[in-house]
C-alpha cells in the first residue's frame, strides 16, 4: 500500500493528463504504474526558499488540503514542466 501525498518521498510525479507515477511505499518498496495508487499534481499553490533551494507546495488531485506537500522544485520541473511554468507565469515569479 502506498502512502497518501502529504507523506511519500516523490520520486515521480505527474500533472492531470496522467497517473503514472514511482513513490516509495511504507516498507521502502518501489511503486510505480498505473496499475498502483498513482498521485497526480492538482495544482501549484505556493512557493518558498529553504536554505537556497526552491520548493513548492502542492494540491494532489483527490485529496484534501491536509495532504499537500512541498516539492523541490527539480522533482516539479522534470515531472510536471508545464503546471510549474503556469505557476510562476500567474504569480510573476517566471
Amino acid at each position: 500500500k502506498t502512502q497518501n501525498p502529504g507523506n511519500i518521498k516523490s520520486n515521480r510525479i505527474k500533472g492531470k493528463s496522467s497517473i503514472l507515477c514511482t513513490c516509495r511505499g511504507e516498507e521502502g518498496d518501489m511503486v510505480e504504474g498505473e496499475d498502483e495508487e498513482g498521485f497526480v499534481v492538482e495544482e501549484i499553490t505556493g512557493c518558498k526558499q529553504i536554505r537556497g533551494l526552491t520548493y513548492y507546495k502542492v494540491k494532489w488531485a483527490g485529496y484534501g488540503p491536509e495532504h499537500d506537500s512541498w516539492e523541490p522544485e527539480s522533482t516539479l520541473s522534470e515531472d510536471v514542466p508545464e503546471q510549474l511554468a503556469e505557476y510562476l507565469q500567474r504569480t510573476s515569479l517566471g
